[in-house]
């Protein structure tokens, strides 16, 4: 990784780089070369392929039995839930098909030419559960850890960009209402929604607000009244 990484842009934000760049009034560069990222990209997913490929010629992981074996080998390896688990047939054997049909597929769902960028979010998706699972059951030192942490190699610009514009836009909504909102939340809740300062209402205000979330479902009456006794109000009647 730090060897692709000399020729990646990665000074280009988040940077002393950078941050010198907009103190002198440049402009942030977004564009860096595609081939450095590709090449990491592909030796990383290449580890997941090559780790079947070792698997499969043995016979234990064919018969749905890798992680059993292991725990009976190395027990050292195992947690304690893991050592309860891999005993267990239900358990063993669609776990070691999917850790296999995961690590094959990884490398050609995030180099698919078609249907992207669904097929890279699940082979991501499926490739956090897998080392989750593995943090969970075996302690393989930092293979669980490292291996995810290079995922934001396959992460599309897009998703970066729609965080940040979803980000925004909840900070938006989240913002104090302006002085006519803040009359009509005390014409509407009474005198707990008055203003505060500069026309923000107080914080008796957004307990207020919170607690006249209506609660219709007879099983959330409890819910509901514990809530409601916790914020200081009652429900109001319909």
């Amino acid at each position: 990784m730090l060897f692709w990484s000399m020729f990646m842009e990665v000074g280009g934000r988040f940077s002393v780089d950078a941050w010198r760049r907009s103190r002198a009034g440049l402009p942030r560069r977004d564009l860096g070369w595609a081939l450095p990222i590709r090449m990491a990209q592909l030796q990383f997913a290449w580890i997941y392929l090559d780790s079947v490929v070792w698997k499969l010629q043995g016979q234990y992981w064919a018969k749905g039995e890798g992680p059993a074996f292991r725990a009976r080998t190395r027990p050292l390896f195992t947690r304690p839930l893991g050592a309860k688990l891999f005993n267990t047939a239900w358990f063993i054997v669609p776990g070691s098909y999917y850790s296999l049909g995961v690590e094959a597929a990884f490398l050609f769902l995030v180099f698919a030419p078609f249907w992207q960028p669904r097929l890279r979010a699940v082979a991501l998706v499926t490739g956090f559960s897998l080392h989750g699972g593995i943090w969970l059951l075996m302690n393989v030192g930092n293979f669980a850890y490292i291996m995810p942490a290079t995922y934001p190699l396959f992460f599309e610009p897009a998703w970066g960009r729609a965080y940040l514009r979803r980000r925004a836009e909840n900070r938006r909504q989240l913002a104090w209402p302006k002085t006519a909102d803040a009359r009509e939340d005390h014409r509407r809740f009474g005198r707990r929604a008055g203003a505060g300062p500069r026309g923000r209402p107080s914080d008796s205000s957004i307990v207020s607000r919170a607690c006249s979330v209506p609660f219709m479902s007879v099983p959330l009456q409890s819910l509901a009244s514990s809530w409601f006794r916790a914020c200081g109000s009652r429900p109001r009647k319909k």
